[in-house]
């Protein structure tokens, strides 16, 4: 609807309207995607263009393209609703599997060549010559005599194996586990033999090319999923007896991806957060009184009404662990109850620092809003108390562990081109990865 598009449009209503016998071509990819409420807007845009060329349903020609259908009939009705169309407008035109015809498990000698393969050697090798010393012996007990290309002696020791062939006929109709996977190639070996087997088989069959321009052998897709870490947790007893004596140099004790209340030890547990900038170790724990605290919880709750008035949420106060600079304030922490400062010290004590002046802000956040007449209490350090650092846009710099943003996906992707074989075609400017690592 905006003035700039208008034209395209206006356009092609006119080009439609001067040639009644024309259809309007829309291609929609992955089409099995476009469902729920994103599916149902999607389906209303498809409408509501329709309407904006002036053409009636039987002049919208539309392709759907998906490779998660087993029933055709449902295909067909899934599309109809998408676009507007009847589920006897469509043709379903289904897909024929190119099945490998020599298809079988491998037996107890298949898994101990393949498990003789240094897989990891062979990802870090940097030159054909190298990959080609450690995947020579298989190569022999395939009777595969050596050419000019690693590739495709690969291809010819692969494409009439059989424990390859059962492999690409089992991934091309559904996702495997790879534990279930390797037990059906290799039915015959224990499991962590049959996953060593499988792993260098996969990684083998995706290596041999019969041209370097033609995909591997092995066309399949493989997902790694990756879960996030909804935080970290830690004793706040740098003594804790749960962790290894060589390991207590640090400022916390052990170290836990769920929260929970108490370590083994016996020493309260609270979340660790860390300041992006420098790396300094804080306890994020809870008060009901941040400019006079008493006791600590590790969660916030949530607010309630008593009898005798609001109960609000408990606010966050920030322990910190380590050195820190002359600006804070000490505390005396029990390990065991999570006071602060009480009255009689507890066996288990230690020290730790509190943010000075808890009852203003170092400074505001961006979209923060403070009353001046009422001081605004926080316990958290902005900025931090070793590096004096904040964050961009006035945020604090101490902040918890939890997996967000796109940098634990970009780590993850970067690590996977680290370790994945050079190829073999020159590099350009569209397609620099594919020059060999040296």
């Amino acid at each position: 609807m905006r003035p700039l598009e208008r034209p395209v449009f206006d356009a092609t209503n006119t080009w439609l309207s001067k040639n009644p016998t024309e259809t309007f071509l829309l291609v929609l990819d992955e089409a099995h995607l476009y469902r729920g409420a994103a599916g149902t807007e999607v389906a209303l845009l498809i409408r509501r263009l329709r309407e904006r060329l002036g053409i009636p349903a039987d002049r919208l020609q539309v392709i759907c393209t998906s490779a998660s259908f087993s029933n055709p009939g449902a295909a067909a009705i899934f599309g109809a609703g998408l676009v507007g169309k009847t589920a006897t407008d469509f043709d379903v035109i289904q897909g024929t599997l190119a099945n490998r015809q020599s298809a079988a498990a491998g037996g107890v000698s298949d898994a101990t060549q393949l498990t003789a393969i240094d897989i990891a050697a062979l990802y870090g090798a940097t030159t054909d010559t190298s990959r080609r010393m450690i995947l020579q012996p298989f190569l022999e007990w395939r009777g595969v005599v050596a050419t000019a290309s690693l590739e495709q002696d690969l291809h010819t020791a692969l494409d009439q194996y059989a424990p390859l062939g059962a492999l690409v006929n089992a991934t091309m109709t559904e996702a495997w586990g790879l534990e279930r996977l390797s037990m059906y190639l290799f039915p015959s070996v224990g499991p962590d033999t049959a996953a060593k087997a499988a792993t260098a088989l996969m990684a083998l069959g995706s290596m041999a090319r019969a041209t370097p321009k033609e995909p591997g052998l092995l066309p399949c897709r493989v997902h790694a999923f990756f879960r996030g870490l909804p935080g970290l947790w830690v004793c706040v007893d740098p003594e804790c007896t749960d962790l290894d004596e060589k390991l207590r140099s640090g400022p916390t004790g052990k170290m836990y991806a769920q929260p929970q209340e108490r370590c083994g030890c016996g020493a309260r547990v609270f979340e660790l957060y860390t300041c992006r900038q420098c790396g300094a170790a804080y306890a994020r724990a809870y008060t009901n009184d941040v400019e006079q605290p008493s006791y600590l919880w590790a969660e916030p709750g949530q607010g309630f009404q008593a009898e005798d008035g609001r109960r609000l949420e408990l606010q966050p106060l920030d322990l910190l662990l380590q050195p820190h600079r002359e600006d804070v304030e000490k505390a005396d922490l029990d390990l065991v109850t999570g006071r602060l400062n009480p009255a009689h010290l507890g066996p288990r004590m230690r020290t730790v620092c509190l943010r000075k002046e808890r009852t203003k802000l170092a400074k505001v956040a961006d979209g923060e809003k403070t009353n001046d007449s009422e001081p605004h209490v926080s316990g958290e350090f902005r900025p931090c108390g070793v590096c004096g650092d904040d964050a961009d846009y006035g945020r604090s710099s101490v902040q918890d562990h939890q997996t967000k943003g796109d940098q634990p996906f970009q780590a993850l992707v970067a690590r996977q081109i680290q370790v994945q074989p050079p190829g073999q075609q020159a590099a350009t400017p569209r397609a620099p990865h594919r020059v060999a690592r040296c």
